[in-house]
């Protein structure tokens, strides 16, 4: 029967966190797991401790060594900015998985993305398939990208060149993201340099005491956003920019 198969630790994990409001200690949660999904092992809180390790990135992150926190609650109110390629302020749309890249489930299917203002009314956009064709030398192929057509709301906001779009993310695993606009000449520059640096030390120090010489992005990213002063507070720049403007590290778009 249906009801008798016992559950995967992976479904017991998500349905444990699904129902989490916060944080809690490993060890609670390794006991709510065993408690779900008894186990044989030699040593089940050992491997119930493992298991959860193995979520990292998917259901959870360690705010310390002995926190979780749900992935959703560690990218809710998590904010960045991102300034439009020349021209696409005038074109009204931007390339979603590149400005997206991690900031959303993996595998989040783009036609449930939603934006909203700055209070909380839906944004109207279409998304755009976009081919172009790209030379290279094994030859010529088709570079199919998919962009957000925001030109309306652009116009209304009066949307210039050096404008930053600013991000939040209200709601992680269903894709709705807050947008603002901030005018180049009202940025606080300063302020903005403070928060990329937050970021990007917290991010080189997991990096220091990784056991090998990367860490994972769809891993350290969440981590990194989860211990952030004032996470919801002024945006820093995208991760990609900040990693890409920090001397200590590089990515390869997968990992750090």
């Amino acid at each position: 029967r249906p009801q008798d198969i016992t559950p995967t630790y992976d479904q017991t994990i998500e349905k444990i966190m699904r129902d989490a409001s916060g944080p809690m200690s490993a060890q609670e949660l390794a006991e709510k797991i065993l408690a779900a999904r008894p186990s044989n092992a030699k040593d089940p809180m050992k491997n119930a401790l493992n298991k959860l390790r193995e979520a990292i990135g998917r259901e959870l992150i360690f705010l310390d060594p002995d926190t979780v926190l749900p992935l959703r609650s560690a990218w809710l109110g998590a904010r960045f900015r991102w300034q439009l390629e020349r021209g696409q302020e005038n074109r009204g749309f931007f390339e979603v998985a590149n400005v997206l890249s991690y900031y959303l489930p993996r595998g989040f299917n783009l036609a449930k993305l939603r934006f909203v203002d700055a209070d909380g009314q839906a944004i109207e956009f279409q998304l755009k398939t976009v081919t172009e064709k790209v030379k290279s030398v094994f030859g010529t192929y088709d570079n199919v990208t998919r962009h957000a057509g925001l030109s309306g709301w652009l116009r209304k906001n009066k949307f210039y060149r050096k404008d930053y779009l600013l991000f939040t993310i209200m709601d992680w695993e269903n894709g709705v993201i807050k947008l603002e606009r901030e005018q180049y000449g009202h940025r606080d520059e300063k302020l903005q340099a403070s928060r990329n640096r937050l970021l990007a030390d917290i991010l080189f120090e997991m990096l220091e005491n990784a056991s090998r010489e990367s860490i994972f992005i769809h891993e350290s990213l969440p981590t990194a956003y989860a211990r952030l002063p004032e996470k919801d507070g002024y945006p820093p720049d995208h991760w990609m920019v900040i990693v890409m403007n920090d001397e200590r590290m590089t990515t390869n778009g997968r990992d750090i």
